[in-house]
């Protein structure tokens, strides 16, 4: 499988701890530019996306990653339904959602000892 990181950029996001510029921070850019606003998406140049595409596309199958989590309200073999909650943190500046869902179950058969039951 391929790696998205390179050894050849000189990017703060690649050097050792150390060396950062300041440790504190872990994005290029100055403060409300364009780079800060992009975050962690800043590694992602066209080199990146390239040489990640030529080294991790085997077969030329896509995955949807956009599954609706209001699927998961009904629940299967007796579960308790997924929840999701919106809770205020700082006095209402800012808010955290969390998600309880119930994602699978690996079962014991006992002549195939690793085998899923679902």
């Amino acid at each position: 499988m391929g790696s998205l990181i390179s050894s050849e950029h000189d990017s703060p996001h690649y050097k050792d701890y150390d060396r950062l510029p300041d440790p504190r921070r872990v994005w290029t850019g100055a403060p409300g530019s364009r780079e800060e606003g992009l975050g962690r998406l800043v590694l992602l140049t066209p080199e990146v996306v390239t040489k990640a595409a030529a080294t991790c596309i085997k077969t030329g199958q896509r995955t949807s990653l956009n599954w609706e989590l209001i699927k998961l309200d009904i629940a299967n073999f007796n579960r308790a339904p997924a929840q999701h909650h919106i809770v205020s943190l700082l006095n209402g500046a800012a808010y955290d959602h969390i998600y309880i869902h119930h994602h699978g179950l690996n079962g014991h058969v006992p002549d195939k000892p690793v085998y899923p039951i679902f």
